[in-house]
């Protein structure tokens, strides 16, 4: 039950977001009262008064646009002379702003070897606003887990890190270590002593906070981390050490071996183990030794009632594994959207999934701007566009988010791309997209993160459903992965991107003398699809021949923990580092292709031909920055016939695939179940393939005409109509089968064809087929669906691809006229 306390916190928060633009507006005035005379300010606002004429305006909007006028959008670039010379003591820190500065805060250390140094200054402002995120994350949490005194402790995998000390002599340090030093309440809350959280050496205290967890297992409220990331990695880390932290629990002491520090050891030796524990040790044995390690978490801390870390963004590749070790039972809670630079968001949703978790912009945080960031279908950017305000964002559109803030930074890039997903009273719910790219170089980028997290998904899909005969059971999981450009000399060698996969031990992949030519093999059956998921500037440059084909690498197992290492040493902070999904450090690029076991390449050929007059497709645009999930199937061109009649002489049924009745120039294996077809396909080549769709279960059947076998896909319907507008999918149960285009994607027409679906009302028969429109007198470019799923509704829908429209009314006569019609030419 949340206190009174927590509820003034909620309602202060909800308040805050009933009036967001006048907030916004008082902020910035704040922000620039708090740092007035700053150096970096006076740059660009003229007079001596360091920008007091826009504090003295009555007309907060106009004092913000005059301000907007004024100082240009910056980067960390603009900043890093003059934080240089403050942390090397070579300049004052007024020329950031004139509070105190405190320390400065590391960034996390993804994008670059060498984290950015953030100033965190003593800001009435950030403090007040670094306030209602706790109050109200903590009101959010104890809402749904009423404290339980008997059992409230955390498995909180928190790593406080080295404390640096820049030539200037100020801290250097994680943002989320400046609460957990000291006397902290964080601390007091975990089951690891202070030694374990402040220690210096992450790979050390992960151990030691798995070993305090498993002794302390009844007292075990929840399990945190930072980001899903680095519990993902501290499970692993489980998996592989149980046998050793049951050895130290029987033992009661702390595997020298393992961990080095003194202190460390001494403080879980003496103050958490306390001596033997036999018993306790046998419980952690007959829990591990088992071979489904599902719901493993719920059984070695039976008390936790939640898991609570980041699982958005690049942080969702986790949440699958986590889910997997927690179980259905235990729930995986969501955390807010901070910056090291400033608070931005509050998830009021705890429980939602990373694809739906949104965030409530905080109006008080800091002034936010946000550049309109939507690509074309090249995946090229737009036209620099202007940023607006928080009362200019629209619903649906995507973003990079611009922050002045309170601790000296002003119109800043923040570096993140979000959608607008909706409004909290008039404050904009965020979701989290991806990291901008970098600013554009000779060639620009032609990768995105969901690129890669989406070829990913799709090599996970063939790993685990076994497509690939030649590794039976033996693909594994994917634990890690990143892709770089190898850039070309100018000359003949092209840049190639490659994509590096670490997968889990056992995996057949890794065993290159034994299977060396069937994981090659299996690699070149996966290039097509994975190229199908990336997007479209990769197309374009493959299209055009300024990137080389694909290149998939299979890397040996804790490669990726090597990169992490190398990240930590190179000063990014254990507590908050992200693993990159674009790896750009020529070093660490350098480990990941040192470690490769096996690779392969596509094909020369340009991945994305351009499509021929009256190609059609299909349910879901491949690549589509907007459709997460969306299957890449590469394949050729259009055929869409098929019915699924109940009687093998069913009128309408005159092809069978399984028979080769097709078509004496159609070659397809036997398929899995009798899919009939309801007319002649309009191509026999070899560069065409007929897809089977089943809704009943969300998989698909592919085989290229010539092909020895039939390979498995899942997939997602959706139906898009005229501007990428979503179109209601009205269809129960359907089945049918298309020849797909080389480039499979979304198209605006689908010219003098029409689709025609059907069913009854009890799913006994459901039908799909397509036909020329002129050939048979219907009006082309639409889509008829007979809705005769619903026993009240029996009338035909027409779809207008053109228009975007949809209409209904005709009568079932004229629903089975249609359908004799095109079933009998």
């Amino acid at each position: 039950m949340a206190t009174a306390a927590d509820e003034l916190a909620l309602r202060r928060l909800d308040d805050a977001t009933r009036d967001a633009r006048r907030l916004q507006l008082e902020t910035l005035r704040e922000i620039l009262a708090e740092n007035a005379g700053a150096a970096c300010l006076r740059r660009y606002i003229p007079s001596d008064d360091g920008g007091h004429h826009l504090l003295l305006s009555t007309d907060l909007a106009a004092a913000a646009d005059e301000f907007r006028r004024l100082v240009p959008v910056t980067s960390y670039d603009d900043y890093y002379e003059s934080i240089r010379r403050v942390a090397d003591g070579d300049a004052a820190p007024d020329v950031l702003s004139p509070r105190p500065l405190l320390c400065f805060f590391l960034s996390s250390g993804t994008s670059s070897l060498r984290p950015k140094l953030i100033p965190y200054l003593d800001s009435p402002g950030a403090r007040a606003a670094s306030a209602a995120v706790m109050q109200a994350n903590s009101a959010l949490v104890r809402r749904l887990f009423p404290p339980r005194p008997a059992v409230s402790k955390a498995l909180w995998f928190l790593y406080a890190g080295e404390v640096r000390k820049t030539k200037g002599g100020y801290e250097a340090m994680a943002a989320t270590a400046w609460g957990i030093r000291g006397a902290s309440p964080v601390i007091s809350a975990c089951v690891s002593p202070a030694e374990v959280i402040l220690g210096a050496d992450h790979h050390q205290q992960m151990y030691c906070h798995l070993l305090c967890g498993l002794r302390r297992w009844d007292a075990v409220d929840c399990i945190r981390a930072p980001y899903a990331a680095a519990l993902a990695r501290a499970l692993r880390l489980l998996q592989s050490k149980w046998r050793l932290l049951c050895d130290d629990l029987e033992s009661g002491t702390v595997s020298a071996d393992i961990v080095t520090d003194a202190a460390m050891r001494r403080a879980v030796q003496d103050d958490v183990l306390a001596g033997p524990c036999p018993e306790l040790a046998d419980r952690v044995r007959r829990i591990c030794e088992r071979d489904d390690w599902r719901g493993v978490v719920r059984h070695l801390w039976p008390e936790a009632r939640y898991i609570s870390c980041v699982t958005t963004g690049t942080m969702a590749q986790y949440f699958p594994a986590i889910k997997h070790f927690a179980g259905e039972a235990l729930p995986v809670l969501g955390t807010d959207y901070l910056a090291s630079e400033c608070a931005i968001g509050i998830n009021l949703e705890r429980t939602s999934p990373p694809e739906e978790t949104t965030y409530v912009l905080l109006p008080t945080a800091a002034y936010f701007e946000f550049i309109p960031s939507d690509m074309d279908a090249a995946g090229r950017r737009g036209a620099a566009a202007e940023p607006v305000d928080i009362a200019g964002v629209e619903a649906g559109k995507t973003y990079e988010v611009v922050a002045t803030t309170f601790r000296g930074l002003y119109r800043y890039r923040l570096g993140d791309v979000v959608k607008v997903a909706g409004f909290h009273n008039s404050s904009p719910r965020l979701q989290f997209v991806t990291r901008a790219p970098p600013p554009p170089q000779e060639h620009g980028e032609v990768l995105t993160e969901r690129d890669v997290m989406a070829a990913m998904d799709t090599f996970q899909l063939m790993l685990k459903d076994g497509v690939e005969e030649s590794l039976p059971a033996g693909g594994g999981e994917v634990v890690e992965f990143a892709a770089f450009i190898i850039d070309g000399d100018g000359g003949g060698r092209r840049r190639r991107a490659t994509i590096a996969v670490e997968v889990s031990k056992g995996s057949r992949l890794l065993d290159h003398e034994s299977s060396g030519d069937d994981s090659v093999a299996f690699l070149r059956r996966c290039i097509t699809p994975l190229e199908g998921c990336l997007g479209g500037a990769y197309r374009l440059s493959r299209a055009t021949g300024d990137v080389a084909p694909l290149e998939v690498a299979v890397v040996r197992p804790g490669t990726f923990d090597r990169l992490t290492e190398a990240a930590i040493r190179g000063g990014a902070p254990a507590n908050q580092y992200k693993p990159p999904k674009i790896v750009r450090h020529r070093q660490l690029v350098h480990v990941l292709q040192s470690s490769v076991v096996c690779s392969c390449s596509s094909p020369a050929a340009p991945a994305h031909g351009a499509r021929s007059e009256g190609e059609i497709l299909w349910l879901k645009e491949m690549g589509d920055e907007s459709s997460s999930g969306a299957l890449p199937l590469p394949l050729p061109l259009p055929l869409l016939v098929h019915d699924l009649g109940t009687r093998s002489d069913d009128s309408q049924t005159q092809f069978s695939i399984c028979n080769q009745a097709l078509s004496s120039d159609l070659n397809l294996p036997t398929a899995k179940h009798d899919f009939l077809l309801s007319g002649n396909p309009i191509s026999s080549s070899s560069d065409c393939a007929v897809l089977v769709l089943d809704l009943d279960n969300p998989e698909m059947q592919v085989c290229k005409i010539g092909g020895s076998e039939w390979d498995s896909f899942r997939y997602e319907l959706s139906m898009l109509g005229k501007n990428n507008k979503t179109l209601e999918v009205r269809m129960a149960k359907l089945r049918a089968s298309l020849l797909l285009p080389a480039s499979g994607c979304k198209v605006d027409e689908i010219g003098d064809r029409v689709f025609l679906l059907g069913g009854d009302f009890i799913g006994a028969s459901n039908f799909g087929a397509s036909c020329s429109a002129s050939d048979h007198g219907l009006s082309g470019n639409c889509i008829y669906f007979v809705n005769n799923i619903a026993a009240e509704e029996n009338f035909l829908n027409v779809i207008d691809l053109e228009k975007g429209t949809e209409c209904s009314g005709l009568s079932d006569t004229a629903a089975a006229t249609t359908l004799l019609a095109i079933n009998h030419p």
